[in-house]
């Protein structure tokens, strides 16, 4: 079987926040798998149904009863931000911070953390293939399961791009006490550094399965959402798309 789960939110409850890119993104990504991989079972989540719930549901649903010779695809586009670690994360990020997608109904204290996704899509079958597309900011860890290099990088927050290409990112600032409760330093390549030592990331044995993951960027990144050409589009989608087709 080939099932796929499509979210895409331009809209979230603060117009401040609004994106362009992530509706056209699941419309084309979803034409893409259809007629050129010949996926047959689709869930569609945009803007009010992207809720946490929502979410969280759908990627169930995407591996209920997996087995080996299925090929699962996950596609979310919208924005990424960062929460302070809770417990069970604490000892997993160097720099105190989780990497979330930011759903709908976010609510800062119980996002959707790159740690859920990774629990969830690690519960695959021997054989079974999984793959995973995060168009969205700080989404370069978000399976979870591969060991992260330090290095900085530079922010490319509204940056101009090649002619007729407009930027913007997609990341969704948290609250200012958020970031206070981390209690981290921010030097001047944005990079959070903690004196914290950090365990490497869970590389476990016990998942048969094979998960691949396809992020915008590192998790100290900002994806980009921009026009190409009079339309809207997250610019790992367009690029991704246009390398596969």
């Amino acid at each position: 079987m080939k099932k796929a789960l499509f979210v895409g939110i331009n809209r979230y409850p603060d117009k401040q926040d609004w994106l362009n890119g992530c509706v056209n993104d699941v419309k084309l990504m979803y034409k893409v798998v259809k007629q050129e991989f010949d996926f047959t079972t689709f869930k569609v989540l945009t803007n009010k149904e992207a809720t946490r719930s929502g979410i969280i549901n759908g990627l169930k649903w995407l591996l209920r009863g997996n087995k080996s010779g299925d090929i699962l695809f996950f596609h979310y586009s919208g924005h990424g931000s960062q929460v302070p670690v809770y417990d069970r994360t604490a000892t997993e990020e160097m720099d105190g911070l989780d990497e979330i997608l930011c759903n709908y109904d976010l609510d800062w204290n119980e996002p959707v953390r790159d740690n859920d996704l990774g629990n969830i899509i690690s519960d695959v079958k021997k054989g079974v293939h999984v793959t995973v597309v995060l168009d969205c900011c700080f989404s370069g860890t978000g399976l979870r399961n591969w060991k992260q290099t330090w290095d900085c990088a530079k922010s490319n927050i509204m940056q101009p791009g090649p002619e007729g290409v407009f930027l913007r990112n997609r990341y969704m600032p948290p609250p200012d006490s958020r970031m206070i409760e981390a209690e981290i330093d921010i030097d001047d390549d944005l990079c959070f550094n903690t004196k914290a030592k950090r365990k490497p990331f869970i590389i476990t044995d016990m998942n048969p399965g094979d998960a691949v993951l396809i992020s915008a960027c590192s998790d100290k990144q900002y994806a980009a959402d921009a026009d190409f050409n009079g339309r809207a589009h997250g610019a790992l989608t367009y690029f991704l798309v246009k390398y596969l087709v």
